[in-house]
């Protein structure tokens, strides 16, 4: 998911990352993974819980629609790889902020992907809605994306304690009401995964209040136990 609002000048950083999660008082943000137990318990789920994953929620239809016929012995089909491999999800995301994400279907992200879709099969067998386009309790997140929607843009690799320090800084700049539990700020301080986890929880808060976009035009969701409609983007 992508935050609509897309800054214009450096300085803005407060108002977009304001207006992309609508921040009323204080948010209070928890990086705790027994959230994610209470979605599964709840038989209706809070309607303050959304969860954002860092990880792609589905494969390329080009790559899914390819594999069964090429085990078949059918035809792999022709045209250059890049085709097949990139959702258009991650097409968007390329167009709007200029980055390629990694692909599901051909990078190391795979496997990861591959654990995600079994916990979203949990979430759907404890009577959790789970909507792949963000509908549900879950939503997918490509935090660098949002950080370049918003103008945050690291001097260098997250994984330098001074590159990671200075992006929580500039985040909490941008939100005076935000406030973090127990440790969770030192957490992002001294973990880039845990500074992601801030990124998705307010993309995810985006999403809530449908202040993020799909990608243009028809692309397919399928939904655990559903057939796979075709839903405009």
């Amino acid at each position: 998911m992508l935050p609509l609002v897309r800054g214009r000048r450096v300085g803005d950083q407060r108002q977009r990352i304001r207006r992309a999660a609508q921040v009323r008082g204080v948010v209070q943000v928890r990086l705790d993974l027994s959230r994610l137990d209470r979605v599964q318990q709840h038989p209706q789920p809070p309607r303050d819980i959304k969860v954002g994953i860092d990880c792609p929620l589905g494969w390329p239809e080009p790559f899914t629609s390819a594999i069964s016929p090429h085990r078949d012995g059918g035809r792999w089909p022709g045209g250059p790889p890049q085709e097949m491999v990139y959702r258009a999800t991650d097409k968007h995301v390329h167009e709007q902020v200029g980055r390629w994400p990694l692909t599901v279907a051909a990078d190391k992200i795979g496997w990861v992907a591959l654990r995600c879709a079994a916990l979203l099969d949990r979430l759907h067998d404890h009577g959790q809605p789970v909507d792949r386009a963000g509908g549900g309790v879950v939503c997918e997140v490509y935090p660098s994306a949002a950080l370049r929607r918003w103008d945050i843009v690291a001097a260098g690799s997250k994984t330098n304690p001074e590159v990671l320090a200075g992006l929580v800084d500039q985040v909490c700049a941008a939100m005076p009401g935000l406030s973090f539990a127990e440790d969770a700020e030192d957490t992002c301080r001294s973990s880039n995964h845990g500074f992601d986890a801030l990124v998705c929880a307010l993309v995810a808060r985006a999403v809530m209040l449908g202040a993020t976009q799909l990608p243009e035009g028809p692309w397919r969701i399928c939904p655990p136990g559903a057939s796979p409609p075709t839903a405009p983007g």
